[in-house]
């Protein structure tokens, strides 16, 4: 299982949702996370539970569409824009 520290996840069992906090692992190989429930305003503060690896599943990241303006190109543009600085006369490296 690939779960790792700041992943959302749910307990199969209980139905807690909640953000991965801390890792640990017992000798005997148990491996179990604490799982943070998000904090509501308005709500008491809610501490971490402990929950067995085993138990959990990790809740699919929303993905978030981006939406790209093309930009026109324009002729004899350089990328300087209206907001470059203007130079001074003369060309560079001389001292006209």
């Amino acid at each position: 299982m690939s779960i790792s520290i700041g992943d959302v996840v749910t307990d199969s069992i209980s139905g807690l949702t909640g953000t991965t906090t801390a890792r640990v692992e017992y000798i005997t190989k148990c491996v179990q996370y604490l799982v943070t429930p998000k904090w509501k305003q308005g709500e008491t503060f809610s501490e971490g539970h402990w929950i067995d690896e085993i138990r959990l599943k990790t809740v699919p990241k929303k993905k978030i569409a981006v939406k790209r303006k093309r930009l026109r190109h324009t002729p004899g543009h350089r990328g300087a824009g209206p907001h470059a600085p203007k130079r001074a006369g003369g060309r560079v490296g001389t001292s006209e």
